[in-house]
């Protein structure tokens, strides 16, 4: 470049020369002098190399005093230095160097063109050759813009890591370099312990194996190396860990089962761990402990269907039990109220039957109760109380109660009771009557036939010669001694 601009020189002066000959005078140019003290008629004369003087018309090679620095570079007290990076000089001879505009710089230095003042990404970014977009450093690598503001991210030394993306020194590399199965920590690399895994790398923790599981070493980089261990007090029902039931306990720590408690003890809950936990007595179904040596069986309207109980399950409202020591919901049924039984058979509440009562005194007797004293009944069904048992009790057919009385009376001629506990009788039907009193069936109701005549089937009959009926009898009598009836039906003197 140099040797360009002092042929450029040499060009200039020979046209000087030349115009001088036409008798005018011009300026010397830069780089240039005459010094008319020497002689009057000379040519501007070139400054000596690597000089040019700081402006045209120079009368002395004195004033070649200063440095002939090129574009791309500014002049300084000992000569020329090149445009640093960031800065660019399109012009020779100039003292000082033009500046890039912001968040741009030149790749090299000695620049000449504004053009060459290229964009540069931020420190922790660096610049996509394809795109020319800037990309954070990824993770491990960094980049410092003191270092170079065109230089590519620079990877971490091979034991360390970077915290994040977007690093911008190597200070940042000062995460330990864990791989899957470690986690990081201040002074290195640690395995993940029993019980958790790390399937990436450069983790500060590790990941817990879900609730009853564990690994079976350290470092497991997958969760499928967590497998089930159930803890004491629990076993593995279909994969998953569960708590011992009432009357079992388990000790160690697998997936193993729950083992049961000796014949007639169990543990005093769910979950036991040790065998001295069968401490209890072990109640059969339809008991509950009543201490830690005694059973109890359930009460009306309890019930248990599950052996080693504590209590026994209450009925819902409106049901009750009719025994005690139920085993099953089922047991549970109407509960019925006073002057009713529960039938089983239809499932409802039917009325005491006449001659029983119930007052729902003794929760032990839930049947109706026959009247204690065997002369009286009560007045009809659904009795409520022994007060209700005031009626006598007339159970024998052929009688009736009389109201009035309160006493048990035989039926009258012509009426009959084939039932107990009536306080009248049955009259016989019209033409029929009986043959006694205290009758007790309607077969009992003869044909009423009138005097003369006698009962043959279900007809009267004419009473034969010589024998005679009259109202007070029922068959046909021999006539006295001495009589004898001139026709049937009657006697009469002989």
């Amino acid at each position: 470049m140099a040797q360009q601009a002092a042929h450029n020189v040499k060009l200039f002066a020979m046209v000087v020369k030349k115009s001088c000959a036409d008798g005018s005078c011009r300026t010397c140019p830069l780089g240039y002098y005459k010094d008319n003290s020497v002689y009057k008629f000379t040519s501007c004369q070139m400054c000596p190399a690597n000089f040019v003087t700081s402006a045209p018309g120079a009368d002395s090679m004195s004033k070649c005093n200063v440095y002939q620095c090129q574009a791309g570079f500014k002049i300084i007290s000992s000569g020329c230095e090149a445009c640093p990076l960031g800065y660019f000089q399109p012009e020779p001879y100039k003292s000082s160097c033009r500046k890039c505009p912001d968040n741009t710089s030149t790749r090299q230095n000695a620049t000449v063109n504004a053009t060459q003042c290229e964009a540069y990404c931020q420190s922790g970014s660096e610049k996509d050759a394809t795109t020319g977009l800037c990309t954070p450093c990824k993770r491990g690598f960094y980049k410092a813009n003191s270092d170079g503001v065109f230089n590519q991210c620079v990877m971490c030394a091979s034991n360390f890591i970077t915290a994040s993306n977007g690093s911008t020194s190597a200070a940042a590399c000062s995460v330990a370099n864990c791989t899957a199965g470690q986690k990081t920590t201040s002074t290195g690399c640690v395995d993940c312990p029993k019980g958790s895994y790390q399937p990436n790398k450069w983790q500060p923790d590790c990941i817990s194996c879900t609730t009853d599981k564990t690994t079976t070493s350290t470092g497991s980089k997958s969760g499928t190396d967590c497998i089930l261990s159930c803890p004491p007090g629990k076993e593995d029902i279909a994969g998953v860990c569960v708590e011992c039931k009432q009357g079992f306990y388990k000790s160690e720590q697998k997936a193993s089962q729950c083992t049961a408690c000796p014949a007639n003890t169990t543990t005093a809950g769910n979950g036991s761990t040790v065998s001295t936990a069968c401490n209890l007595i072990g109640c059969p179904v339809g008991h509950y402990q009543d201490s830690s040596t005694s059973c109890k069986p359930c009460g009306y309207g309890f019930y248990q269907p599950e052996k080693w109980q504590s209590l026994c399950r209450k009925c819902d409202t409106g049901s009750t039990t009719y025994r005690i020591g139920a085993t099953s919901v089922t047991d549970c049924v109407l509960e019925c109220p006073t002057g009713t039984q529960f039938n089983a058979g239809t499932g409802r509440c039917d009325p005491c039957p006449q001659g029983y009562f119930q007052d729902k005194l003794n929760p032990t007797v839930f049947e109706c109760i026959k009247c204690g004293d065997p002369s009286v009944i009560t007045a009809g069904p659904g009795a409520t109380s022994a007060a209700n048992c005031t009626v006598r009790n007339c159970t024998t057919l052929g009688q009736f109660r009389n109201s009035t009385t309160n006493l048990c009376q035989d039926c009258r001629i012509g009426t009959y009771q084939d039932t107990k506990w009536q306080d009248s009788c049955k009259p016989c039907l019209t033409g029929y009557t009986t043959r006694n009193t205290k009758t007790p069936s309607s077969a009992g109701c003869l044909r009423d036939c009138d005097a003369g005549k006698t009962q043959v089937g279900d007809g009267c009959t004419d009473c034969p010669v010589d024998t005679y009926r009259s109202k007070t009898t029922w068959t046909c009598q021999a006539c006295p001694t001495g009589l004898k009836t001139v026709k049937v039906g009657g006697c009469v003197s002989q």
